[in-house]
């Protein structure tokens, strides 16, 4: 062998060839951090539905799937129903291109714990609030008109299957029809 020969052995591009296992193995040790939301209500024992799914009684953890605006329902015997919506707000740290080094190359896991609370009225024995009254109130008014209207029209002879028939139906559908 020459000396030139010997000389350029030690000095191997030995960079890239170890940056790529490098960050084969930092990419492998890197993983998704939690995400899990924290449901608590006094009095305990609320069945909690999330987005119209039941996902347990409180105090119960969820995981977040997604971010965003969701609808929290809780209900407890005794209990005014709760429901509204819940913002989930997202960290800074999973925005693009933020998320590429926190959730595949930082060996580190980070974890997103969100809690809520709901105090949970007892029930109050009311029928309705004034909104709910006067709609039901206008609910029975607009019952009450059409079938005086279906019954107009069966008196004039009109043959039966318009409107009128079919909201009478509608309306009365444990009465036999003549």
């Amino acid at each position: 062998m020459s000396q030139a020969q010997i000389r350029r052995s030690p000095r191997r591009r030995e960079g890239p060839g170890i940056l790529v296992p490098v960050l084969a193995l930092a990419a492998l040790a890197g993983c998704r951090g939690e995400r899990t939301l924290s449901l608590t209500s006094t009095p305990l024992g609320a069945e909690v539905r999330l987005d119209d799914e039941l996902v347990g009684a409180t105090p119960v953890e969820v995981p977040i799937d997604h971010y965003g605006t969701r609808r929290l329902t809780m209900y407890r015997a005794g209990s005014r129903l709760y429901s509204e919506p819940l913002d989930l707000k997202a960290p800074w740290w999973t925005y693009f291109p933020v998320d590429i080094f926190t959730e595949i190359l930082n060996p580190i896991r980070i974890n997103d714990r969100q809690a809520f609370h709901v105090d949970l009225l007892p029930a109050t024995g009311e029928e309705a609030d004034p909104v709910t009254a006067s709609f039901i109130e206008e609910a029975i008014r607009v019952r009450s008109e059409s079938r005086a209207r279906a019954a107009a029209m069966e008196q004039e002879g009109k043959p039966p299957g318009g409107p009128a028939a079919a909201t009478t139906a509608v309306a009365e559908p444990d009465q036999p029809r003549p």
